[in-house]
């Protein structure tokens, strides 16, 4: 079978879901409001008489539904793919599908057709609400064919993305990095080509055709559009995006392509082979060597082996190799080949070998797994060898921490893996006050490559800082749309990253199992929240830094007013702090990657992607905002309901309750404040709402803690 047991798992299971029907009755309640709140702005302003009425109401409402889903299902697709894949890697589950017979196109398209199939049921009951808008007219049977035909390609291709990266990249918060900037630079980049920007025809065909058939957002904008032909197949009713359909086909291909082949080279990376063969090789070898160096030794100085202090200790190695089973020869084998080792060179004259074994280990340690321990914990201790503290400074064993690890927020990597607070000197580091900070600040928690997504949300700033300095060179007076193209974009771009991030810092906690070591610690809940919320921060300081720079480029250069930069700066701040703390809000609710990551990115993307369909649909059916109040508390209410489901089901409160329902409202009123060019009443609306929503999120992470985490029990 093509796709294989593990989508056929994932269908088998997904059934007896809770959230399987709650996410299409939500979904589908979501587009039916839409139409609702549409024809409610549309009578309240005018009167509907004749079929030419409904006609030009359902062609306006489809040229608003349809974009809309394909932003849905694109960014949808693309993220639960790649947390899908992320989520395997992070508990280790994906190296025993490595173990099973699955081939490699069965693992790849299994779980990327299992990933897909909740945004899937989303497309198949999007369908008969698109066939029910036909009957009003104005649009045609072959163009929501088109549409859904469309839509459905480009998820495919968007979710083949996310789940090659996640294949690629080792860490969660990797795989969602990349596939946001990659989505972003291939939309953009067609964008541009659209616009005519990097010339009108690229080898005698014009780019705005080019970008038809590369972009998902053109592609699917031109379906919309009825082609005016009479359609006589199904052939015909798809030949307009017909070139669409062929590249991102044959995208799809080539990437799940790439995937199949390269995910056993891909997988284990090399820093899991190391810890699981190169270090058990290694110290085999060397003790070994230690041996031979011994009786080289003996012989060049004439001593007899009861006369060395360390010869007994090399001795009794070899005697738990062959005494114990194997799995406890290749646990003790290793600890004493580390003791071996390091006395031989203390002996020997090496300083600091005893300083860099500490680096090495297990929690068993010396004097504790092997039958032998205690004499051989009284011979290094005889040799000069402070037996109890290395105990006490080696690292974990698979699943297993010591007390430091737990105290640094170290979790387990291998078992034989460096402990990341030694460094390669041998010297301890010291930890700050905040182990969790520092853990997150110091060292490679997501990663060793995570500059990839740093250079290229870098370059993507480029672009836009270059956009907008030739715009205010060559315009004089230039209009806010024109200072909001490059911006905006940039900003928001800059949010989902630094949501990703602080999902990616709470989740990855729990699929490595050290969640709940660090819940066995002394940490006190502060440390925790407050740490991970600022190592978010700093570890996505590039995302967070250059759009300020924009803002504050805008001041200076005096497109915008001293006061509206200063609003402009501080607002942005506020949304700063709101989606870091709903990223660590919500990952600390959710034990499952991609329902945590769904949730958390799904209310972002209500709030500033949601907001802007309201105020479009107003705007569309509407040229009077008094007549707007029902569409208005349609979409506010609808809104403030979903919110406090994702933020507040599962530990409500009613400041969590106040917060969701003032949120939709507060984000309308700043965006018609903004329209009207009163940026004052946009930064009070703003900083109201949301920093009143990030207090509502804090307050209770920290104080209910304890009792939220299973740390402790309510009275």
């Amino acid at each position: 079978m093509l796709i294989g047991p593990v989508f056929a798992r994932e269908a088998t299971i997904a059934p007896r879901r809770d959230k399987t029907y709650v996410g299409r009755g939500v979904y589908g309640g979501f587009l039916l409001l839409t139409i609702s709140a549409a024809w409610l702005a549309t009578t309240g302003t005018q009167r509907v008489e004749d079929v030419g009425d409904f006609a030009r109401f359902g062609a306006a409402l489809f040229g608003l539904l349809a974009p809309l889903q394909a932003v849905v299902m694109l960014f949808f697709g693309a993220m639960l793919a790649a947390a899908a894949v992320g989520q395997e890697k992070d508990r280790k589950t994906l190296l025993l599908l490595l173990l099973t017979r699955l081939s490699n196109s069965e693992l790849v398209l299994g779980k990327l057709a299992s990933a897909l199939l909740q945004i899937l049921t989303f497309w198949f009951v999007s369908a008969p609400i698109f066939l029910a808008v036909a009957l009003l007219g104005g649009v045609s049977y072959a163009q929501i064919a088109r549409v859904l035909v469309a839509t459905l390609f480009a998820m495919a291709a968007a979710g083949s993305l996310g789940s090659c990266l996640a294949l690629w990249r080792d860490k969660t918060f990797q795989a969602l990095s990349s596939t946001i900037l990659t989505l972003a630079v291939w939309l953009g980049f067609w964008e541009i080509v659209g616009f005519g920007v990097l010339g009108a025809s690229w080898g005698g065909v014009s780019t705005e055709a080019l970008a038809s058939a590369a972009s998902p957002w053109r592609a699917v904008v031109s379906a919309a559009r009825p082609d005016g032909a009479t359609v006589t197949s199904v052939w015909a009713a798809l030949a307009p995006i017909a070139p669409f359909l062929g590249v991102s086909a044959a995208l799809a291909a080539a990437i799940n392509g790439v995937a199949i082949a390269m995910v056993r080279v891909w997988n284990p990376s090399r820093e899991t082979l190391k810890n699981a063969t190169g270090e058990q090789d290694t110290w085999r070898q060397e003790a070994v060597q230690a041996r031979l160096d011994r009786e080289a030794a003996e012989r060049r100085r004439g001593q007899n082996a009861d006369e060395n202090p360390y010869s007994d200790l090399a001795d009794n190695l070899f005697a738990v190799e062959e005494t114990l089973s194997d799995v406890e020869a290749r646990e003790g084998r290793n600890e004493l080949a580390a003791v071996a080792k390091a006395v031989v060179d203390e002996k020997r004259g090496e300083k600091g070998a005893v300083d860099n074994v500490l680096a090495l280990g297990s929690l068993g340690g010396i004097g504790t797994a092997p039958a032998t321990d205690s004499g051989m914990s009284a011979k290094a201790e005889k040799a000069g060898f402070d037996a109890r503290g290395l105990r006490e400074n080696l690292s974990t064993r698979s699943g297993v921490a010591t007390e430091e690890s737990i105290a640094t927020g170290v979790a387990p990597q291998g078992k034989y893996a460096v402990d990341p607070s030694v460094s390669s000197s041998g010297k301890a580091r010291e930890v700050w006050d905040n182990p969790i900070l520092w853990r997150e600040v110091r060292t490679r928690a997501y990663g060793a490559r995570t500059f990839v997504a740093r250079i290229v949300y870098f370059l993507l700033f480029c672009v836009a800082a270059f956009s907008l300095h030739t715009t205010l060179e060559a315009t004089a007076f230039p209009t806010f749309a024109q200072l909001a193209a490059p911006t905006i974009p940039l900003i928001l771009l800059s949010m989902f990253l630094l949501n990703a991030q602080a999902i990616a810092s709470m989740t990855s906690e729990r699929d490595l199992g050290a969640f709940v070591l660090l819940l066995a610690s002394d940490l006190s809940p502060k440390e925790f929240v407050y740490g991970k919320l600022l190592g978010a921060f700093y570890n996505m300081k590039e995302a967070v830094v250059f759009p300020l720079l924009l803002c504050g480029y805008l001041g200076w250069k005096g497109a915008v007013e001293p006061s509206t930069a200063v609003y402009l700066f501080l607002g942005i701040c506020v949304l700063y702090l709101f989606v870091a703390t709903i990223g660590v809000h919500i990952g600390l609710q959710y034990e499952n990657t991609r329902s945590a990551a769904a949730t958390s990115l799904g209310v972002v993307f209500f709030l500033f992607i949601g907001v802007a369909v309201c105020m479009w649909t107003m705007l569309a059916f509407s040229g009077s905002f008094e007549a707007q109040l029902q569409p208005f508390l349609a979409f506010m209410l609808g809104g403030g309901v979903g919110l406090y489901v994702a933020l507040g089901a599962r530990n409500p409160s009613k400041a969590l309750a106040v917060a969701s329902f003032i949120l939709p409202p507060a984000t309308f009123y700043a965006a018609t404040s903004f329209l009207l060019g009163k940026p004052a009443l946009v930064f009070i609306s703003v900083a109201a709402a949301y920093f009143f929503a990030s207090l509502a999120m804090l307050i209770p992470a920290v104080d209910e803690f304890d009792v939220a985490t299973g740390r402790s029990t309510a009275d």
